[in-house]
């Protein structure tokens, strides 16, 4: 199941955000693409909170850059984001994600400004994950299954990175322009 397309179907249809899937108790990975677009639940913080008050909301973080090397390393989601955004190659694509890193960081945290028990930041790099366990009573979290799956490597990033110039280069539509 796609969690982002469900979330953007129930919008569409007027619904509450997570209607039909509401009953877990963690949701991550709020994106898809659909028809050449991308749709990123993560960026309706807002309509879940209206619609499920008392809602506790966890914004994981880490240094911009790996965060962006990590978007890197899956290469079929830059050629889409790219696709998406008839962006210019992944000079472009990479502005636009630290511009909208920024942008979310800040509505985020403005937007629970005056709630702050409501928002958990972690950093995913450095936080130390007992710390966030000890923020969640309710739940039963086990500090062993804690752990990096998928880390990037440098050389794969790489190599995703001159994969994804090769496919801009090869894109007659932006090379027009």
């Amino acid at each position: 199941m796609n969690l982002a397309r469900v979330m953007k179907n129930n919008l569409d249809a007027g619904r509450k955000p997570l209607h039909r899937i509401d009953h877990y108790a963690f949701l991550s990975d709020l994106e898809c693409f659909e028809e050449g677009k991308i749709w990123s639940g993560f960026l309706h913080f807002r309509e879940i909170d209206a619609a499920y008050p008392g809602t506790k909301f966890l914004l994981n973080i880490r240094e911009k850059d790996n965060w962006l090397q990590s978007r890197l390393h899956h290469r079929r989601y830059a050629q889409r984001f790219i696709e998406a955004h008839n962006l210019s190659g992944i000079d472009a694509c990479l502005a636009m994600w630290s511009a909208d890193w920024d942008r979310h960081l800040a509505d985020v945290r403005s937007y629970f400004s005056d709630r702050p028990d409501d928002l958990i930041t972690f950093n995913i790099d450095d936080d130390d994950i007992d710390d966030l366990i000890a923020q969640l009573p309710d739940f039963t979290l086990d500090r062993n299954a804690w752990g990096h799956i998928g880390q990037s490597n440098p050389e794969h990033v790489a190599r995703n990175r001159a994969a994804l110039d090769a496919f801009v280069i090869e894109r007659s539509d932006l090379n027009e322009v």
